[in-house]
């Protein structure tokens, strides 16, 4: 379960599809949404998941 989420948009998704891409340390996932079409970053987002135990 998500108990918090951050995302800070750095510029517009204007060709698409959006890719994303997560990493997770422990409790809290890093996500990096890129633009599929041009290649660049669009977006990081952080997400801090309520139990941090894999299945």
């Amino acid at each position: 379960m998500v108990t918090s989420l951050g995302i800070r948009y750095l510029r517009p998704f204007s060709v698409g599809p959006a890719r994303a891409v997560a990493d997770r340390h422990g409790e809290i996932c890093l996500v990096h949404l890129t633009d599929a079409g041009t290649g660049k970053l669009g977006a990081v987002a952080t997400a801090r998941l309520a139990d941090a135990k894999p299945r």
